[in-house]
């Protein structure tokens, strides 16, 4: 296609999704405009989006009318593109090491991340029941902030992320399962308590870590922490972890 007819049929394609949208019909436009396959068509699309050094996302003005689906159009666009699109610089899939997601379809996540493989910092803030699975297919990640919908615990996948040196958790956690040991490179964590009920012998003994930091809505470390600040305390010097305490 010409690059008029190119414009011409991108044109059509953000009236489409626009035009009176609901998650359906969006899901449809996306699937359409990725169906297409054509480098310049992708590029069009996604002309003016860029990802900051910081990793937050720049949505072009056809995408920033719409706060709802906006970035569900362009993630999906982004990590479906063809390799040979001519995109911003920040947009191909191998300078990509920082990204956050401040907003997606309630109850999905991308599909497509894996294909950045150079990803070593990943913060969630989306409507999502626990860690999205993708997550843990990530293995280069380094630091990883999650703030999805409530946990019951921390899932054992998250050991398998051997590289994760600082890890967030925003929800209320009820338990902190065995595994930590298995994952060498951590050295910060940072928890929200508040509904903590049971932590295995196996985290209070862990050692790696420089600094734990707690979150809470009550105004006191949980008594489940007993331990590991008795332990904590009996450390030389060189060794104690950092522990701080917050109140939410």
């Amino acid at each position: 296609m010409s690059t008029a007819e190119i414009k011409e049929m991108a044109a059509s394609v953000k009236q489409n999704l626009l035009d009176e949208p609901d998650w359906d019909k969006v899901t449809a436009g996306v699937l359409m405009s990725v169906s297409f396959n054509d480098p310049k068509m992708t590029a069009e699309l996604l002309k003016g989006c860029k990802i900051n050094n910081d990793g937050s996302v720049v949505l072009n003005s056809f995408m920033s009318e719409n706060e709802e689906y906006g970035p569900y159009i362009f993630f999906n666009l982004f990590l479906l593109s063809p390799q040979d699109a001519a995109l911003h610089k920040s947009l191909l899939h191998e300078n990509v090491s920082k990204l956050i997601i401040n907003s997606y379809k309630p109850g999905s996540f991308p599909d497509d991340l894996t294909v950045l493989q150079n990803l070593e910092v990943l913060i969630l803030n989306i409507d999502y029941s626990g860690i999205p699975e993708q997550v843990y297919k990530l293995k280069t990640l380094k630091l990883i902030d999650i703030n999805t919908n409530e946990l019951t615990s921390i899932p054992e996948e998250i050991f398998t992320l051997k590289n994760l040196e600082s890890l967030t958790i925003r929800p209320a956690v009820l338990e902190f399962p065995d595994g930590f040991h298995s994952l060498l490179k951590l050295s910060h964590l940072d928890v929200n308590c508040t509904k903590i009920s049971a932590i295995s012998n196996e985290f209070l003994s862990f050692t790696n870590l420089e600094k734990l930091h707690l979150r809470s809505e009550k105004y006191m470390i949980p008594r489940e922490f007993d331990e590991m600040l008795r332990l904590n305390y009996d450390r030389p010097l060189e060794k104690k972890i950092n522990i701080s305490f917050q109140k939410i």
